[in-house]
């Protein structure tokens, strides 16, 4: 018997016993040698596939002999994961000709059993099991075949390591002279926070969760702070201060005494004189002029308004210089979408430390401050930046635009 999926011809000793090369399903093929002579004997057999699938199996038994049983064949995976749908066919098998299969039983080893041609297992458990195939066929006669299948737990792939993220807290402005405290202690970390490093711009660095500088020169500063955890795992954050000259105490204005006016001076009363000589005349003492008090010279700290110069700025992008233009009058800047830029007016406070910036950016976030800032925007559109300049006596506003593409 022939049991094929495909194109087949069969030959026993030039005698062709099976010619069946159109055929394209799965079917099996039986054909009668009739008596043959005690030897050998040759077969020839030509097969094509005509699918992915295709298969041959070729069996034969004695007509008048005892029955062939089936011969059970698993065909299926040796291990696998927890969980892991595993399949298995018996498609390999095969029954004697004139036989067909009526059952294929399995017994997963588990506790599991199915009946199928090809069944699907997952397994609960690792552990090593031993998967049985019993397969019948139409006269009563079976065969038994088993194979091992080693489950084992599926690895499991551990989260990427969190770094950790720096945090400074620090003011952005001093003065020459001025303690000034760097804090790190809002840095996060899922890990303990083992190192932390501080270099303060100047070529001063630090060591400690908080630490206490003192600027000599007055500048722009660029403050790093490192952050490494007990992984090896870093992070690094910046922030600029701006250091200002010490103010020097204002004089008090000096006002000049006012002199005590003179009382005027009784006249003395003459000596009597002899009879008939007049008494000398007496002469008026003038009382001295009272001093008019100095004023004092008008000084930037007795009230009156300073106007501070609108300082000038300079934008750049990844260092590169952004154009500044004038439309309709209006100072104006154009950026793209959620790139960063930065806006650097350091010249006018290192010109006149006194000075303080305020940037509204125009787009509902809090004002930033200080002399240089870095900012993008996260939507298209035309921006009002608002400059507001002060330097402790008065300040004085200017309106930017900023259009985002």
């Amino acid at each position: 018997m022939v049991d094929v999926e495909g194109g087949v011809r069969l030959w026993m000793d030039d005698n062709m016993l099976i010619d069946s090369w159109d055929g394209q399903g799965s079917r099996q093929l039986q054909a009668d040698t009739g008596a043959v002579n005690a030897g050998n004997h040759q077969f020839k057999i030509e097969y094509f596939k005509a699918t992915g699938n295709g298969h041959l199996i070729v069996s034969g038994q004695e007509a008048d002999g005892d029955p062939i049983p089936p011969t059970a064949v698993i065909q299926g995976p040796t291990r696998g994961n927890v969980g892991e749908e595993l399949r298995f066919t018996s498609t390999g098998s095969s029954v004697a000709v004139g036989s067909h299969v009526v059952a294929a039983d399995w017994d997963f080893g588990d506790g599991t059993a199915i009946n199928g041609v090809s069944v699907s297992h997952a397994y609960q458990a690792p552990g090593v099991y031993l998967v049985k195939l019993t397969i019948t066929d139409d006269k009563g006669l079976s065969d038994t075949t088993s194979q091992q299948v080693s489950i084992v737990d599926a690895a499991v792939t551990p989260p990427p390591p969190q770094p950790p993220v720096a945090v400074i807290d620090a003011p952005a402005q001093a003065e020459v002279g001025e303690t000034v405290t760097f804090y790190a202690g809002g840095s996060q970390s899922v890990n303990p926070i083992l190192t932390y490093a501080w270099n303060f711009g100047d070529g001063s660095v630090g060591d400690a969760e908080t630490v206490e500088k003192v600027y000599a020169e007055p500048g722009v500063y660029t403050v790093n702070l490192t952050v490494i955890d007990d992984q090896g795992l870093r992070s690094d954050a910046q922030q600029q201060i701006a250091i200002r000259e010490a103010a020097q105490p204002t004089a008090e204005p000096t006002v000049q005494p006012t002199a005590e006016p003179t009382q005027p001076v009784e006249p003395t009363p003459a000596e009597p004189t002899p009879e008939g000589t007049p008494p000398p005349a007496e002469t008026p003492v003038e009382p001295e002029p009272t001093a008019a008090p100095t004023e004092p010279p008008a000084t930037p700290g007795d009230g009156t308004p300073v106007q501070p110069v609108q300082p000038v700025i300079e934008v750049t992008i990844d260092g590169a210089q952004v154009p500044i233009e004038e439309v309709d009058g209006v100072k104006t800047i154009t950026v793209p979408t959620g790139v960063i830029f930065q806006i650097d007016a350091s010249q006018a406070v290192a010109t006149n430390p006194a000075l303080t910036l305020s940037w509204d950016m125009g787009d509902g976030q809090p004002p930033l401050t200080g002399p240089v800032i870095q900012y993008s925007y996260a939507q298209p559109g035309t921006y009002p930046v608002t400059v507001t300049v002060s330097d402790g006596e008065g300040s004085a506003q200017t309106t930017w635009q900023v259009i985002v593409q």
